[in-house]
């Protein structure tokens, strides 16, 4: 549970460990350079046209069949290889904001009208699994069981990633049912978050309920 990570890491690093953080700082370097002329709105999934939706799902599928080794897989090799360090912490959010705009950035190589949406999980916070993003129309739900937990529906159906997995998996509630445990409301996420006086308490309200989303829809 993220909610549950140290918040502090040791000051002593290891070679390798230099190395990995070097990289993530060299692939910033396009997100700090950014000169804004005009503010677009990031919107929530649902409020996007049927046709957005569909723009904004073609580029991720464009990206990872790039050629070689595509960068929609790199961009989650990053995230697990540095794990420790952009979550538990400090950085979680200003690495997450940075680590974000770049996926986007590339998106938007793809398809210069797409924004990256978000999914506002508090709208289906009592029944997740019942929320547009599981439909069979754009992401599909949980894995089949049988099937090393493969999604089998949605436009990410048997999806083969180039990073050497067989599939994109899902496993619901740690695979106990078709059902995705309740997760914060609008109403907890308020009272949490609205009553931060520094910046650890606000940044650890937000990646606590973060970490229960991710569990309990379960991923590989």
């Amino acid at each position: 549970d993220l909610a549950t990570m140290p918040t502090t890491t040791s000051t002593t690093m290891k070679p390798s460990n230099i190395v990995v953080l070097a990289s993530l700082l060299v692939a910033a370097t396009g997100v700090l350079a950014d000169q804004c002329s005009s503010i677009r709105q990031r919107r929530e999934f649902r409020t996007l046209s049927p046709t957005e939706r569909q723009a904004y799902i073609t580029a991720i599928k464009t990206l990872q069949n790039s050629q070689n080794r595509s960068k929609y897989d790199n961009y989650v090799k990053r995230h697990t290889e540095v794990s420790v360090y952009a979550h538990g912490n400090s950085r979680f959010l200003s690495w997450h904001r940075a680590y974000i705009r770049a996926f986007e950035k590339d998106l938007q190589a793809i398809d210069p009208n797409v924004m990256l949406p978000y999914w506002d999980w508090a709208y289906d916070s009592q029944a997740p699994e019942t929320s547009i993003i599981f439909t069979d129309q754009y992401y599909g739900g949980n894995g089949d069981g049988t099937r090393n937990w493969c999604v089998t529906n949605g436009q990410f159906a048997n999806w083969h990633p180039q990073n050497g997995l067989n599939c994109i998996a899902r496993s619901f509630n740690n695979g106990q049912g078709n059902h995705i445990p309740a997760i914060w409301s609008w109403e907890a996420i308020r009272g949490a978050v609205f009553v931060a006086n520094d910046y650890d308490t606000f940044r650890r309200s937000i990646e606590g309920p973060h970490g229960n989303v991710h569990n309990g829809i379960g991923y590989q």
